[in-house]
């Protein structure tokens, strides 16, 4: 069985392209090799993926998708900081 996401998961770029790829966490943790959790991780910008992995997601969920979910965390994070 797989993970159990317990709590509500903020709406993410990554999140959003997997609902209109009508695909679930689940696929995608399958497709690049990870756990659910560490996609549950990735959604919320807890994790950022390794460069093997990164070229993985670009390729199954998009380059737009990837860069603008990681880029605005970045974004977010410089805002914080100022």
């Amino acid at each position: 069985m797989g993970f159990v996401m317990t709590e509500l998961v903020k709406s993410s770029v990554l999140q959003d392209r997997l609902d209109e790829m009508d695909r679930s966490p689940a696929w995608l943790a399958d497709q690049i090799g990870v756990s659910e959790r560490t996609v549950y991780r990735y959604f919320r910008r807890e994790r950022m993926p390794r460069a093997r992995l990164m070229t993985k997601l670009v390729t199954i969920m998009g380059e737009q998708a990837v860069s603008a979910h990681f880029l605005s965390a970045a974004v977010d994070d410089a805002q914080a900081g100022a």
